[in-house]
């Protein structure tokens, strides 16, 4: 549960990072992989939906981070 937690202050901070800096960076890109990982890990780990979640909302980080440059 902790790795997806973390797994959604990155995506979390990703989001904030492309609406204040308005350009993707291979820091919002970074932060969304991570995310996913943590996700993925978290989801082995046991805890389904939260790891469903944490890498739906590292995908939509990525892309929308990406649509934004």
């Amino acid at each position: 549960m902790i790795l997806c937690v973390l797994g959604l202050l990155f995506a979390a901070g990703g989001i904030l990072e492309v609406f204040v800096g308005g350009a993707a960076s291979a820091s919002n890109v970074s932060a969304g992989a991570i995310g996913m990982v943590f996700g993925i890990l978290g989801y082995f780990m046991g805890t389904r939906r939260l790891a469903v979640t944490t890498v739906i909302l590292s995908i939509v980080i990525i892309f929308f981070g990406l649509a934004a440059s």
